[in-house]
């Protein structure tokens, strides 16, 4: 089972790597995500809440 830190630091990197893949399709929410460190740090903590739980629950 992967603790919560040891998940943080790879969810955090993937979901940077998601926006700038998204870059394109929604520069509004990318430059918002990638500019304001207060809106990048609550969407990163409510996702990686989120999908750790999810993570969690199918293991099982």
């Amino acid at each position: 089972m992967n603790s919560r830190e040891n998940f943080a630091l790879e969810f955090d990197d993937t979901l940077t790597e998601m926006f700038i893949d998204r870059m394109e399709q929604n520069q509004d929410l990318f430059a918002k995500f990638m500019d304001n460190d207060e809106v990048q740090e609550a969407i990163t903590r409510h996702l990686r809440r989120e999908v750790y739980q999810a993570s969690q629950s199918a293991e099982g």
